[in-house]
């Protein structure tokens, strides 16, 4: 577990979105959200969306298929568009690295349930100690070019930014993704610093704390471990994050062996760890209940098990286990007594013990969060419509637009044919001026500021429900004969000033007349 932090010289790549559980669409009334009414402005809920908004919606359209959902409204001036998402273990993940022969470390990211296996996270250079927060932030430790860094990125890899340079520091992000605690390497200290940056602040001064603290569920609070000059092992200490003296929360029985802490439950009365027998070569997952209760170590002693990190609600631990005892090397996750390991992770062929997963933490359910309005991380600015996808009870996507007078804007879909529910979507208006998309619930997002355009097609993509395209027109007609293409093929043409894709890309910076797009996927086949 002792990893070489001048030896870092991989490069990360970019992780697929992961998805958010929200809640299942239900809309109040007739076509239309449950509102209530304070004076000129509305509240409403619609489907998962809360919104606030003035005036008379357009009443509400709705399309599924299969896992697909897609709803949206307009008509009116939205101040606010939030998401709360229901609190679902299938939409969170896993992060960790790995130290791989030749490459260093490099930090993955999974789903919890397994599926899909690990993922490359991001960032040219190596990465360790990957930390999440609530926000869908992850905090890491790099040596790109050679120069010891703390970097945040949002988890669909987007919004890299430099936390503290020339500092080997071992970090953890808060909850809320608005503090980082880390130690310092070199010299056993523990500092906190603002995740935007800022000056770091020494809240622990004993110069023997190792590895990487974990937050308590409220941020108030921290866990590491360091040395016990008396036994000279490593033991859990607890502090404030705002600085104090720091308590050794370690049963006695255990003082003598070495514990290595990792979590700390949801409900703030237990931490975990991985425990060494005094003279011992391999761990076991301990628990440790902090008002002294009840403390057990939950895995056998023919194995070796350690980072363990428990799930968000409580009831699971995800830890890794080495090939020791003959085990098959890979992540797994247990219940909380430690009962019915499972594995979910092998590890690749190549991967041996010194290649094995480290860092493991499980991520936070994730919050509401404002996506218009003040403070919107999609637009701060009023919108004037909406368009949300969903998979299955995942966030697939948000669009939203902003029109000169939000009264006209609308949004319309053709008829659904065969090929299933509708794919594309016509906003219009007198005028509109800026589309906003994010297909990451907290990640990257696009915002087109448009010459005042009156029409806009949106094509989302048939089995993911992320908006695949964009196209501007200042004026449209959609060739409703089938003659051209087919049946399954929509055609559209006038005059279209931009075509957009997925990540904002103008594919057609010199406009079209013409462009086709398949009914069923979404996708665009070609434009003239």
């Amino acid at each position: 577990m002792i990893h070489r932090l001048n030896r870092m010289r991989a490069s990360l790549i970019r992780l697929a979105p992961l998805g958010i559980g929200i809640l299942s669409i239900g809309c109040g009334g007739a076509g239309g959200p449950a509102a209530s009414s304070s004076g000129g402005n509305q509240t409403a809920k619609v489907g998962p969306v809360d919104v606030s908004y003035i005036g008379r919606p357009q009443p509400l359209i709705s399309s599924s298929s299969g896992q697909i959902s897609t709803f949206g409204q307009a008509g009116v001036s939205y101040s606010n568009i939030s998401i709360d998402p229901t609190p679902s273990l299938s939409s969170t993940y896993l992060t960790f690295f790995r130290l791989n022969s030749g490459s260093g470390d490099q930090s993955y990211t999974m789903p919890s349930n397994g599926s899909g296996g690990q993922s490359l996270l991001l960032h040219t250079g190596q990465a360790a100690y990957p930390s999440c927060s609530q926000n869908g932030t992850i905090s890491f430790f790099t040596d790109a070019l050679n120069t010891y860094q703390i970097e945040t990125v949002q988890n669909d890899g987007s919004q890299v930014k430099t936390v503290i340079s020339g500092v080997p520091g071992l970090p953890a992000i808060s909850p809320n993704g608005a503090v980082i605690v880390y130690i310092n390497m070199l010299t056993g200290n523990i500092f906190s610093i603002p995740a935007a940056g800022g000056t770091p602040t020494q809240i622990y001064s004993g110069g023997n704390a190792q590895y990487q603290a974990v937050f308590s569920p409220t941020g108030t609070q921290i866990a590491f471990s360091a040395k016990n000059a008396a036994t000279g092992s490593y033991n859990v200490y607890t502090m404030n994050v705002a600085g104090g003296a720091a308590t050794n929360v370690t049963p006695s029985f255990y003082q003598p062996g070495n514990t290595y802490v990792s979590s700390w439950s949801p409900d703030g009365t237990t931490l975990a760890g991985s425990y060494t027998a005094k003279n011992g070569t391999q761990s076991s997952i301990l628990t440790i209940t902090l008002n002294g209760s009840f403390n057990s170590t939950l895995t056998p002693a023919a194995y070796d098990d350690y980072t363990p990190s428990f799930s968000p609600d409580g009831s699971k631990i995800a830890f890794y286990r080495n090939n020791a005892g003959g085990a098959i090397p890979g992540i797994y996750i247990c219940d909380f007594a430690g009962s019915s390991p499972q594995l979910i992770l092998q590890d690749p062929p190549s991967t041996g013990t010194t290649g094995g997963v480290q860092g493991l933490r499980w991520s936070p359910f994730q919050q509401l969060q404002k996506f218009v309005g003040v403070g919107g991380t999609l637009s701060t600015a009023n919108a004037s419509g909406f368009l949300m996808s969903q998979s299955g009870n995942q966030f697939a996507s948000l669009l939203t637009f902003a029109a000169t007078t939000p009264s006209k804007a609308t949004i319309s879909s053709p008829p659904v044919s065969t090929t299933g529910a509708s794919t594309l979507y016509t906003l219009g208006a007198d005028a509109i001026t800026n589309i906003s998309y994010t297909n990451s619930y907290n990640g990257a997002h696009v915002s087109l500021p448009l010459t005042p355009t009156p029409v806009a097609i949106v094509s989302i993509d048939g089995s993911t429900g992320q908006v695949e395209m964009v196209a501007a027109a200042s004026v449209l007609k959609e060739d409703m004969s089938q003659s051209r293409g087919g049946a399954g093929v929509a055609t559209y043409s006038g005059k279209f000033t931009a075509i957009y894709d997925g990540s904002g890309k103008n594919s057609a910076p010199l406009g079209a007349t013409s462009l086709q797009i398949n009914r069923a996927t979404g996708k665009l086949i070609s434009f003239r």
